[in-house]
C-alpha cells in the first residue's frame, strides 16, 4: 500500500486534511521534508513540485482544488498546520452581511490569506463561552451569505445548523460533516451550545485584494 509520488498540483491550488494514514512530503525547492498524518492541514500552491512518500498500508485525504481564471501572485511554499492548531492569539470574526450590515461571530485563525490563482483562503474558525457575538452558553445565530467567496467546511467539533432563508430547508452538521456554501446565498448559521470549530476554504475568481 505505500506508494512515491511527485506532485506539482498543476489542475490548481489544492487544500487538504489528511483523514488516514501517514507520509512523509517534501518541497523540491527547499529540501523541507513533513511528516503528515491524520489531521494534517496542507495548502499547496499550484506548481510548487512536491515529493510524496506515502506508507502502508493506506492513505485517505479530503482535498478542495481551485483554479481562478484570474491569477493572483504565483507563491513557492507549502502551508502546513493541523486541525487542533491552538495559536495564542485568534481575532474576532467580523464582516458585512449586505442586507443586515457588520456581524461578529466567534474567532478566526487563517492558515493561508491568499492564493497564487485567485482568492484561496483558509483556516480555523470557533465560537464558545466568552467568545466575540456569542450568548452566554457559548451558542451563536447569525446571517451568512459567505460573502468572500464559495464556502467548503468541515465541522471539527461540536454541532451547527445551517437554514437556507430562501427554502426554509435546515441542515444538521456534526462533527465530521462538510458542506459547501455558495456565495450570495442567504442562509442562518447556528452554532449550538457549548462549541463549535470548523476548518474551512474560501475561494473566489477575483484576486484577494492587497
Amino acid at each position: 500500500g505505500s506508494c512515491v509520488i511527485d506532485y506539482s498540483a498543476p489542475l490548481g491550488d489544492e487544500t487538504m486534511v489528511i483523514l488516514e494514514g501517514t507520509a512523509d512530503v517534501t518541497e523540491t525547492a527547499t529540501g523541507r521534508t513533513h511528516r503528515i498524518e491524520a489531521g494534517t492541514i496542507l495548502s499547496h500552491p499550484r506548481g510548487v513540485d512536491l515529493h510524496w512518500e506515502i506508507h502502508s498500508p493506506f492513505l485517505k485525504k479530503f482535498w478542495i482544488m481551485w483554479l481562478s481564471p484570474n491569477p493572483a501572485t504565483p507563491q513557492g511554499h507549502l502551508y502546513v498546520a493541523h486541525v487542533n492548531d491552538n495559536p495564542s492569539q485568534w481575532t474576532a470574526y467580523k464582516w458585512h452581511e449586505p442586507a443586515h450590515g457588520p456581524q461578529v461571530s466567534g474567532e478566526l485563525h487563517t492558515i493561508r490569506g491568499s492564493g497564487s490563482t485567485g482568492t484561496y483562503m483558509c483556516g480555523l474558525w470557533r465560537t464558545g463561552i466568552g467568545m466575540p457575538g456569542c450568548a452566554p452558553d457559548g451558542s451563536i445565530s447569525v446571517p451568512y451569505t459567505t460573502p468572500l467567496g464559495d464556502e467548503t467546511l468541515v465541522l471539527l467539533e461540536g454541532q451547527a445548523d445551517i437554514t437556507n432563508e430562501i427554502t426554509g430547508e435546515v441542515h444538521h452538521l456534526k462533527a465530521g460533516d462538510m458542506a459547501t456554501l455558495p456565495s450570495g446565498l442567504p442562509m442562518r448559521w447556528t452554532s449550538r451550545a457549548p462549541f463549535v470549530r470548523k476548518f474551512w476554504v474560501i475561494t473566489q475568481a477575483a484576486a484577494p485584494a492587497t
